[in-house]
């Protein structure tokens, strides 16, 4: 993995997560 594709793995776990257990995953 280089620069960007982190940035967007990042992007798609946090999604995960926000989907996972609601708005308590709306930091950052």
């Amino acid at each position: 993995m280089h620069g960007s594709n982190i940035f967007i793995f990042l992007k798609l776990v946090k999604c995960a997560l926000a989907n996972v257990s609601g708005s308590s995953f709306s930091v950052a």
